[in-house]
């Protein structure tokens, strides 16, 4: 191939041989066809000089070979090559744009990102919807992110700009590089639609510069830039608080339930204001049922105390979101079984555990107890508060919201009919007790004493839209001035008295049960499986029931406590005024930290390679119709690929056509062991196949 010799190509479906010219031959054109088309040369060769002799007077003199070069002509010369100051003074600002402006673009949107991670940056789009909903807030997200796009697109255009001029100087520079280039690496370079898979073939071979390797990386960078920094940015909703209001909520006001006088005790006016079995009634739809009323306690507000009672706004909706200032009642409970002493008419009943002093005393009225003519031996009843149970030291009311359970079972006698009988005994092993006698008959006596234990502090309570309050902790060292919605004294007496018909009222009075009192308060005692194992299939059977353990009733007497006292806290007794927030939803902008960080990185490293391109040589050999055509000048590349193209396109090879094969790939194919390089021809630089 190196020789002087034609170079012939075998076609296996064509007769004639091609004869092609040889890769270092001078000679002109018309000597490097073969014999078979002189006239077509020939035409065109007296076609162009006829042209050339019409319209320009030069030397006729000057050899048409190859190795000399074509005189200009005189028409391209009319113009100087000058360039006006608009020119200077546009393309100079575009380089300052690219330079600067476009980066400062890039700064200030990742700066906007970090800043909306910190800090609350509210977006306003009151002159967009008059109610956010989600339409809007789809619409809202949508907008942003197409602005995102557009903003990360024009930072990155000087990068795309940069590779661009790159990938088209590639061409010329790997040639003035190196001695030789493959044909079919250089023919890739030259391909605008060189792919992934090409490019990196050409990395892996070494046939490319390195700046064709910076722009590979810096085209990866600019797909992940272009990949998370629009997504850094996002939008979402958040509950903002309005203007401080007034909001009505439910009191307990000063002597709404005790009011004490000079003869002692007044009978409460609550009776008057709230049906006495409303309350036990709430407590029985809550634990029994399952059903919420008013208003549900979060979990979250335990907190010091073990449970709340919390008033809320006699008017807030369900949907609304809103926070508010007021008393609030913390519960820490315990229930215990009381240690009864016989004095007379009346037991004074302390607990056993020392730390705990009930000081109570206890009337037991006669109508709880079972008779010889009762169907029932057990009998276990609330006792009154207003009536049967006194504060030992003051004789009067009590004021720290007791429920006294009184159990009393007959022993001996109570015989009755005994085909209608039912003998349901409690278990009182190990739980203080007092025998007494009376005509016929014998009892066991127990009390069950459940204190709330409450303590009254002002807190911020929140609603989240649900009806789901929530309590909040106080601010740390912090105490809120009290709002005196609710007084301690009336408020306690207020629990005491909303338990009191607990044993009437609270669910259905199963008959099969006698004497053991509502559903409700079978269940606290001794829990619904012991009931429910009950075996009411025959009569003048004994069944005895064990009460639950103290700290399993101390926890159902908190959820009665707290289901009985709604029927007063939410308005029942009274309302008052305090401060509040209804909250309503705004648009915030927020952003991802990850991917701020990792559009930073890619945006830091995209500014490098590109500072680190722009000292670049080389600038000029751009891969343009002028450069090209220079390269070509006394080269015989045209010919030599003209003539195998078009032998390839005559001579086609069956391929399959799900797959795509252009003639140049032929070509190429045809002269594969072969290379391009850029020699030096008369001072120009000219393309030679090597």
């Amino acid at each position: 191939m190196h020789g002087d010799q034609p170079v012939l190509y075998q076609n296996s479906n064509s007769m004639d041989n091609i004869p092609l010219m040889p890769f270092h031959s001078r000679s002109s054109p018309s000597h490097s066809l073969s014999a078979s088309h002189p006239k077509t040369i020939s035409e065109a060769q007296s076609s162009r000089l006829s042209l050339d002799e019409e319209q320009f007077d030069y030397d006729q003199h000057i050899p048409r070979s190859s190795n000399f070069q074509t005189p200009i002509r005189r028409q391209l010369f009319c113009k100087r090559p000058t360039t006006s100051r608009k020119d200077i003074l546009f393309k100079g600002t575009w380089q300052l744009m690219k330079t600067f402006l476009v980066p400062f673009i890039t700064i200030a949107y990742l700066s906007f990102c970090y800043a909306v991670h910190y800090k609350v940056v509210s977006f306003d789009g009151k002159g967009l919807y008059n109610e956010l909903n989600d339409t809007w807030l789809v619409i809202i997200k949508s907008g942003l992110t197409t602005i995102s796009i557009v903003i990360i697109s024009i930072s990155l255009y000087p990068v795309r700009d940069l590779l661009s001029s790159l990938k088209s100087e590639e061409f010329f520079r790997v040639l003035h590089r190196r001695p030789q280039v493959p044909l079919s690496a250089i023919n890739a370079i030259s391909n605008p639609s060189c792919g992934i898979i090409e490019t990196i073939l050409l990395i892996v071979h070494n046939n490319c510069s390195p700046f064709f390797v910076t722009a590979f990386i810096a085209a990866g960078i600019a797909w992940v830039a272009s990949a998370l920094a629009p997504a850094a940015l996002s939008i979402q909703t958040v509950l903002a608080d309005g203007d401080i209001q007034a909001f009505s909520v439910g009191a307990i006001p000063p002597l709404s339930f005790y009011s004490p006088v000079a003869s002692g005790q007044t009978i409460p006016p609550m009776q008057l204001a709230v049906s006495p079995g409303y309350p036990a009634s709430i407590a029985w739809a809550e634990m029994a049922l399952g059903m919420s009323y008013a208003y549900t306690m979060s979990n979250k507000s335990l907190g010091e105390y073990a449970a709340y009672v919390t008033p809320m706004p006699i008017s807030i909706q369900a949907s609304t979101t809103a926070r508010w200032l007021t008393d609030v009642v913390g519960l820490n409970p315990y229930c215990t079984w009381a240690n009864p002493m016989n004095l007379t008419k009346v037991f004074v009943i302390q607990s056993n555990e020392w730390h705990r002093r009930l000081d109570l005393d206890i009337a037991v009225p006669s109508s709880i107890f079972p008779l010889y003519k009762s169907n029932f031996v057990t009998k276990i009843q609330v006792l009154d508060p207003t009536t049967y149970v006194f504060n030992h030291t003051t004789q009067t009311l009590p004021s720290d919201g007791s429920t006294t359970f009184a159990i009393v079972a007959c022993t001996e006698g109570c015989t009755g009919d005994q085909i209608n009988i039912i003998s349901i005994y409690p278990d009182l092993t190990d739980i203080p007790t007092l025998k007494f006698t009376a005509p016929n008959n014998t009892y066991d006596l127990s009390f069950l004493v459940c204190k709330p234990n409450i303590t009254i502090e002002t807190r911020e309570v929140r609603t989240q839209g649900s009806l789901i309050l929530e309590v909040q902790p106080l601010p740390e060292g912090k105490a809120y001035r009290r709002q005196g919605n609710l007084d301690l004294m009336q408020t306690s007496f207020m629990l005491g008295v909303a338990t009191s018909y607990l044993s009437l009222d609270s669910g259905p009075q199963t008959s099969a049960w006698y004497g053991l009192g509502s559903e409700t308060q079978v269940n606290f005692i001794f829990s619904p499986a012991q009931m429910n194992a009950i075996d009411l299939s025959t009569t003048g059977v004994t069944t005895k029931l064990q009460p639950i353990p103290l700290e399993n009733l101390t926890q159902g007497y908190t959820q009665i406590v707290q289901a009985a006292a709604k029927a007063y806290i939410t308005g029942g007794e009274g309302t008052a005024y305090v401060p509040g927030r209804v909250s309503s939803m705004q648009l915030i902008f927020t952003s991802s930290l990850p991917n701020v960080i990792m559009s930073t990185v890619a945006f830091a490293l995209l500014w490098a390679l590109t500072i680190f391109a722009h000292f670049r040589k080389g600038k000029s050999y751009d891969f343009t119709l002028v450069n090209v055509g220079a390269a070509l000048h006394n080269s015989e590349i045209p010919e030599q690929f003209s003539q195998m193209k078009a032998h390839a396109a005559n001579n086609k090879i069956s391929r399959s056509r799900w797959v795509h094969h252009s003639a140049d790939q032929d070509v190429v194919e045809m002269l594969g062991a072969h290379d391009i390089a850029l020699l030096k021809s008369r001072g120009l630089d000219s393309l030679r196949i090597i």
